[in-house]
């Protein structure tokens, strides 16, 4: 049980680490050239569980930087948007070209 409580604190610290990274971070990324974009209307989230919190509403169709993490807990990236940074579901994700528009 201690294994268990050892690793899920590790992988808060990490996530906390990688989103306050990803802030920092976040006025460096050209989004005009971003790979993916959102399929619709999602909530980004602080961690990788369904019940955490909302860090930013993103609606469909905006550019995502996916910052190279896949989550352990869901199929879910760690990404930055120009609405904030956080945790979204690859289900919500589509492979967006920046020379073509976005459905």
């Amino acid at each position: 049980m201690a294994k268990v409580r050892a690793r899920r604190v590790g992988w808060s610290i990490l996530s906390c680490a990688l989103v306050s990274a990803a802030l920092l971070l976040g006025g460096c990324v050209n989004y005009a050239n971003s790979e993916f974009a959102t399929n619709q209307d999602v909530d980004l989230r602080f961690g990788q569980a369904d019940d955490s919190s909302i860090t930013a509403h993103v609606p469909r169709g905006t550019p995502v930087e996916r910052l190279g993490w896949v989550g352990g807990e869901c199929e879910c990236w760690l990404v930055t948007t120009p609405n904030g940074t956080g945790w979204v579901y690859t289900r919500y994700l589509d492979l967006h070209l920046a020379d073509s528009q976005p459905e």
